[in-house]
């Protein structure tokens, strides 16, 4: 799934913290830069890895740039 985009993500962009933090969100206020990972298909190809992250502020378009869509079962339905 890597290479195609960059991914947008629903995570604020921010700085790890040290230690372990369970999915956290980062900042996501309006205007907030939001976290892209996974590179793309102009980038070289040690740059497509999940790890790979950027962080832009939302509405900027670009060929490089996409989403995948994505929901969760909740309550296990």
């Amino acid at each position: 799934m890597l290479g195609h985009v960059w991914e947008w993500c629903y995570d604020g962009h921010r700085t790890y913290e040290a230690g372990t933090v369970r999915d956290p969100v980062g900042p996501t206020a309006a205007g907030a830069r939001r976290a892209l990972r996974g590179g793309g298909w102009v980038d070289a190809a040690r740059n497509v890895r999940a790890a790979l992250r950027h962080g832009l502020r939302p509405g900027l378009r670009d060929a490089g740039l996409g989403f995948r869509a994505a929901s969760s079962e909740e309550n296990g339905k």
